[in-house]
């Protein structure tokens, strides 16, 4: 069992200083400053200097959370961190999480520490229903963990299935008043996609999860939403709590809701069409791959037109030719790939043409911030602009002149909206409040920008502070400053497209039933509708003559550009109410309620506890013991004391943040004997709130405590450079019996202790240089015994002939790395791309250990035809010294299928190829335990490799003979084949892998394979 505990130990060590190998890299070009500041449930992180929108946040926090009270019924009693982030940028580079987030991502909740973490991206809407999101699970993992819900039940882990998990969140932010929602579930009843609850997993579980609660809320009421919730957490079956709460099976009202969604939006097909019924489809998702093809722009003169997708797998930039649309789409340049375009802002994002119809420009994230480039049709960076003070850049619009360039951006925690002048790179500012303005557009002549402006308020379910707000259309007069209000509509007004030369008339998306084109004349005050299509229209261009109108539309799970020919010609009017001027004014007061502020500081409250305990429940129905009247008075009670108390005048105190360690995990196992003693193993790990600051332990408690092993680990992370210092103190124990004399052992004792240093240095998101330095004391030591139990003495036995020999040594092990990832993962491993990595790796004893190490590992992944890639692996390692490493080929990452016991060679070379494919879609086993598989995998695979070289063994043979005398059989050259599904585990890959080993002649018996690990 020691010896067991000492593997582990080893095996935990052997990682490094928190190291990764591959992987992308977070790039913090300045350490964030926070602020905090404690609330009556929260404690928020906010950036230092930002107070005003600390208290606005603060504010809008506690009114979330009483918000979320009504439906939970029952207060937290535990303290919610909640921090946020001032742009997308810095949130996804977050420390927080191990991870580097994608551009997707909105926010997150870490349950480890129960952290709200969200970014704030321009909109104080977004931001409300991120947090409302975010905050719903924060509640329910609270709830988790203070153990008691609704008073008279018990605690239990959360059982909630994920549709239920994400879609609960979903529904209490939005209430079902989402055209961009409804979208997603039109077009998935319309094109019968919907997919069993049980089964749907995604961002289609966020969808209909929201769906189907919405439908309960419709048709039963709130509350039996809530009680849903309640009666699942507790019981899993839900067949049984459906029955339970709706008096029916779980079936049969999943079949409710699809009858509920068929009667709401099959009546559409009536008054709505069918894009491929009213235009020209220019695009495929479902021919070519990917599902998103969108931002199109027609060039000036009419003849092509540009566009972002994501067709194999990364985001890039298109070109279409509009006079012979046969010829297909051609690629332009890729993103995603390189340090000039780490990523695209998503959904936030377009393309503008120069009036040369050759180039165009658009906006890409790099470590460094966001830039503007400038691009010809053949991939040629004309100019890049860098704009210093401003944290993000989104939409832009290039003037017809090509003399200014109008673009959003958020600078200190506000979208607005900025003018630069090409000419002598001025930059003015013309919007400066709180609400969200995008979307601007410059006119023919360059006299007007329309944009799109959040600052309308409506009456909504969900009557927060800002969850009423609105998107509307204005137009702003470069000359006078003048702004006018264009919509007045009670739904969102979006990308708005000037039509023709003139000034007077506007395209602009509206929500009014799904997102369509309407085109307002300003001039004659008229409105009438351009587009009517049943699924939603995310973006489009007109072309200068009104002849084209091209759009990205959602249809059948993805979208899709189309053109619609002469769209303006039998348009029908309607009056319009008249623009009207109006006054743009910073008015953050409008959001924020001072006399609440002040009520809502941190105080203490001791809560009433409940008496009846669920913990053993095991029923099928939740049933009400006999304590339950008085423990729903208390719960009442409990209610009471959580509310906010208006007599008390205790603002949240504000302060900068402070390094507070917590503990992250803890694992590990103990065992007695009374040979060895107390024998176990403990791994621990610490961090701050920000995960900036991280402190690993591991121990090894091997009978006495100078046979233990530890090691601590510190890592600083705030920075570019990421910096780590370690100590360990390592023991090591084998014990053998002589085969000649049973009653004789020997036993070999290994002590390792010294420092270990690490600094890392990404270059961008996908080039990192890693430095790393150990330094340590050695020894091994052999004693005897003829009995185990007994004495052990350094003397040799009599008689004894092996030769034993004593070591010690101080060495020095300095290593440098290059490593390069730019890959894309499927399901089990990754599909696209390549990454790299070459070390050099010196040991520098002071007796011996002495050798200089030379590493090579190639992984290169050509995505194509949709699901399939082909991925191939070069792997080289030559070592060189009086003490060289010797390399093996028979594992997992060696020659799948050869099994030898070859000690290993100081030379290696290896190289794989695999065909990578959907095996399987979905595969349910019913017996002996319901288990259900999706996107199963599969893997056709060769590898071909040789290690040679000395090995230090004199009864080996050294020499290498590639084939054999004949010339047709591989000798010292090892191949082996083979194939092997894959199973995604979430974390984990499960993988199946039968290989056989060949000599290019014959092939040896079949070697079965099973590991948990990602394809490489």
């Amino acid at each position: 069992m020691k010896r067991l505990v000492i593997v582990v130990f080893i095996l935990v060590l052997s990682v490094g200083l928190y190291g990764q190998y591959f992987g992308r890299n977070k790039i913090q070009d300045n350490k964030e400053e926070w602020s905090e500041m404690a609330t009556l449930h929260f404690d928020l992180y906010y950036p230092k200097g930002y107070d005003e929108f600390g208290k606005q946040l603060a504010v809008l926090a506690e009114d979330t959370y009483y918000y979320l009270r009504e439906d939970f019924e029952v207060p937290l009693k535990v303290r919610i961190p909640i921090i946020v982030y001032p742009s997308q940028q810095e949130f996804i580079t977050t420390n927080i999480i191990g991870s580097l987030l994608s551009e997707g991502v909105g926010g997150f909740t870490e349950s480890m520490k129960n952290r709200v973490v969200v970014p704030f991206n321009g909109s104080y809407k977004a931001l409300e229903d991120v947090l409302t999101h975010e905050m719903t699970h924060a509640y329910i993992n609270a709830l988790d963990h203070q153990g008691r819900i609704k008073g008279s039940y018990g605690s239990t882990n959360s059982r909630l299935p994920f549709w239920f998990t994400e879609g609960l969140p979903e529904f209490l932010s939005l209430v079902g008043e989402s055209a961009n929602n409804d979208m997603y579930i039109v077009d998935l009843v319309l094109n019968d996609r919907l997919t069993p609850l049980e089964q749907v997993s995604g961002y289609f579980a966020y969808r209909q999860g929201e769906s189907f609660l919405n439908f309960i809320y419709q048709e039963y009421g709130r509350e039996k939403v809530m009680e849903f919730f309640f009666s699942v957490r507790f019981q899993s079956d839900l067949d049984e709590v459906s029955q339970s709460v709706f008096g029916m099976s779980f079936h049969n009202l999943e079949l409710s809701w699809r009858n509920f969604l068929k009667r709401r939006y099959f009546a559409y097909i009536n008054k709505l069409k069918m894009p491929y019924e009213i235009g020209e489809r220019l695009t495929d998702h479902e021919a070519v791959g990917g599902s998103r093809n969108y931002g199109v722009k027609i060039s000036p003169d009419g003849s092509s037109y540009i566009f972002f997708t994501d067709r194999n797998w990364r985001q890039s930039v298109w070109i279409g030719d509009l006079h012979d649309k046969e010829k297909g789409a051609k690629k332009i340049f890729t993103a995603e790939a390189t340090g000039k375009f780490e990523e695209f802002h998503f959904d936030k994002n377009n393309l503008s043409w120069f009036s040369d119809s050759e180039t165009f420009a658009f906006v890409s994230k790099t470590s460094h911030g966001d830039r503007i480039y400038f691009m010809n049709i053949k991939g040629k960076i004309k100019r890049v602009l860098e704009i210093p003070g401003i944290d993000t850049i989104f939409e832009l619009d290039v003037s017809t002149d090509d003399t200014k360039l109008v673009f959003t951006a958020v600078k200190n925690l506000q979208s607005d909206l900025f003018v630069y002048d090409l000419t002598t790179d001025e930059l003015t500012q013309f919007t400066d409040d709180i609400y969200y303005n995008h979307d601007p557009q410059f006119s023919y002549d360059g006299s007007y920008i329309a944009f799109a402006s959040e600052r309308d308020l409506e009456k909504r379910e969900r009557d927060g502070y800002f969850s009423g707000l609105l998107n509307q259309i204005f137009t702003y007069n470069l000359a006078n400053r003048q702004i006018k209000q264009i919509t007045f509509d009670d739904v969102n007004n979006t990308n708005p497209l000037w039509v023709g030369v003139s000034n007077d008339s506007l395209l602009v998306l509206n929500d009014s039933l799904l997102s369509n084109y309407n085109l307002i004349d300003m001039e004659n005050n008229q409105i009438a509708k351009v587009t009517n299509i049943i699924s939603g229209i995310l973006d489009g261009d007109l072309s200068i003559d009104k002849n084209r109108l091209l759009f990205s539309n959602y249809y059948d799970r993805g979208w899709d550009i189309f053109s619609i020919d002469v769209p303006l010609d039998t348009l029908v009017f309607s009056p319009h109410r008249e623009e009207e001027i109006v006054h743009f004014e910073n008015d953050k007061e409008k959001f924020y309620d001072k006399s609440k502020f002040s009520k809502i500081g941190y105080v203490k409250k001791k809560f009433l506890k409940t008496r009846s305990n669920l913990r053993n429940f095991k029923g099928t129905v939740i049933q009400f013991d006999s304590d339950a009247l008085s423990d729903s008075l208390v719960s009442l009670t409990n209610l009471q004391i959580d509310d906010i108390v208006d007599s008390l005048a205790i603002p949240p105190l504000l302060d900068d943040y402070n390094v507070r360690f917590q503990i992250d995990h803890i694992w590990g196992g103990a065992a007695y004997s009374s040979s060895d003693g107390a024998i176990g193993f403990l791994q621990t790990s610490f961090s701050d709130l920000m995960g900036n600051h991280g402190l690993g332990v591991n121990l090894g408690l091997a009978g006495k405590l100078e046979d233990s092993s530890i090691s601590l680990r510190y890592i600083y992370l705030p920075y570019r450079f990421d910096f780590g210092i370690g100590i360990h103190y390592i023991n090591e124990e084998e014990v053998y019996r002589s085969s000649s004399d049973p009653s004789l052992f020997f036993r070999n004792r290994e002590l390792q202790y010294g420092i270990s240093t690490m600094v890392n240095y990404p270059i961008n998101k996908f080039w990192r240089l890693e430095f790393n330095n150990t330094f340590y004391e050695y020894s091994s030591k052999w004693d005897f015994s003829t009995d185990y139990e007994d004495s052990w003495s350094s003397t040799v036995p009599p008689g004894v002939q092996y030769q034993f020999n004593d070591e010690d040594d101080a060495v020095y092990r300095p290593s440098f790395s290059i490593v390069h990832d730019n890959s894309l993962y499927g399901p089990t491993g990754p599909l696209s791309g390549w990454r790299g990595i070459y070390t050099i790796d010196s040991n520098v004893g002071s007796k011996n250990h002495n050798n200089l190490t030379n590493y090579l590992d190639l992984r290169m992944y050509k995505f194509f035809k949709k699901r399939y890639a082909v991925a191939g692996r070069v792997n080289a390692a030559f070592s060189r010294g009086d003490d060289p490493y010797l390399f093996e080929l028979d594992n997992l990452l060696g020659v799948r299928g050869y099994d030898d016991n070859d000690p290993g060679r100081p030379n290696k070379l290896l190289a794989s190829l695999e065909l990578r494919f959907p095996f399987m879609d979905y595969l349910e086993i019913a017996f002996p335990l319901p288990i259900t598989f999706g996107n199963i995998r599969g893997a056709v695979f060769t590898d071909i490799g040789a290690v040679w070289g000395d090995d230090g063994y004199q009864e080996t043979d050294d020499s290498f003979d590639a084939m054999s005398d004949s010339g047709k059989r591989l000798k010292d050259i090892k191949m082996g084949f083979g194939f092997g599904p894959r199973f995604s585990l979430g974390y984990l890959v499960l993988k199946f892998d039968f290989a056989w080993d060949t000599d290019l002649i014959e092939k040896g018996k079949p070697t079965y394979m099973f590991s948990i690990y990602e394809e490489f």
